[in-house]
């Protein structure tokens, strides 16, 4: 396994773009709805050998398939499949949740472990806002049909400062009450919104305050590698706050990238891409040069688009 001996950090995650094309256009990400990569599909195999490699040389402990929305890969449900009988413990995936309802089953069948759900919004028209989509009432059906496939299902809410900032503890009381945990995560510094990142930016302090509604939370501190800080309320409910800037995760991050030309990135800052190369030791020394783009810190990208490197 690939380790940094001044740290004994160790690459145990990778995030697998199997596509760039997104069919939202979210303020954070894709505001100006650039529709990139939808003719430039690869088949599993492509990914799957290219995982294989890695993991022989690197064991992972898991895969989350990202895009781009990876719903729109035609063989999604085939690279569960092919993840799992590589021997991947854990295979998950990020989406917007639009076509996830009619895959939740097939998914789950295919050895799928958990989804990621962006929502954030519950309001139809903030929904609509964020994301230029009017289809809210889908990805909650969606999220429906996925608990009941049996996949575990968190929420991502990114928070945009008098956007939906003011609706934080409906978004947690709605998926709360439905048994589903919430993540907030703070706007990040890329792309798109690095220009206007220290106008928009709600903290890690005010989306504790905005929930705690001025009753005190109790911390509950952060997994090792994991992104997210949780808290408690009084009330016994707990939620996390993804805190890339005001509460960085980075020291400690075990996430390796791949993008959807199968190109890979230590960091989600990374300009600089490593190949999969067909020799062990080559591919050995690509995965350490990749471990070396880790920061100790987040700072951000203004000229790297997530859609690209895999959100």
């Amino acid at each position: 396994m690939i380790d940094d001996k001044r740290t004994a950090r160790k690459f145990s995650t990778l995030r697998l773009s199997v596509t760039s094309y997104c069919n939202l256009s979210c303020l954070y990400c894709n505001p100006a709805g650039d529709r990139f990569g939808r003719k430039d599909v690869k088949p599993a195999e492509f990914y799957t050998d290219l995982v294989k490699k890695i993991h022989q040389i690197n064991p992972l402990q898991k895969v989350r398939i990202t895009g781009g929305e990876p719903t729109f890969y035609p063989f999604l449900v085939s690279i569960v499949k092919d993840l799992k009988m590589i021997g991947i413990p854990e295979v998950h995936m990020t989406t917007n949740g639009i076509r996830l309802g009619r895959l939740a089953g097939s998914l789950r069948s295919a050895g799928l472990d958990g989804i990621n759900v962006s929502v954030d919004s519950i309001d139809p028209q903030t929904f609509q806002k964020l994301s230029g989509s009017n289809q809210l009432p889908l990805v909650l059906s969606g999220i429906e049909d996925a608990v009941e496939s049996g996949l575990k299902v968190k929420i991502n809410c990114t928070v945009m400062r008098n956007i939906n900032s003011s609706q934080l503890f409906s978004i947690f009381n709605y998926f709360d009450l439905r048994g589903i945990p919430v993540r907030f995560l703070e706007l990040m510094r890329m792309g798109p919104v690095a220009a206007s990142h220290e106008r928009d930016l709600f903290s890690e302090k005010e989306i504790i305050e905005s929930l705690g509604r001025g009753e005190p939370i109790l911390p509950l501190g952060r997994a090792v590698s994991g992104t997210a800080n949780y808290y408690r309320t009084l009330d016994g409910r707990s939620f996390g706050v993804i805190a890339n800037h005001s509460n960085s995760f980075c020291s400690d991050c075990d996430r390796l990238r791949m993008d959807h030309t199968g190109q890979l990135f230590g960091c989600l800052t990374s300009r600089r891409p490593y190949d999969v190369s067909e020799d062990r030791e080559e591919l050995s020394r690509n995965l350490a040069s990749a471990l070396d783009q880790k920061q100790r810190e987040f700072s951000g990208e203004e000229l790297v688009h997530m859609m690209r490197i895999g959100g």
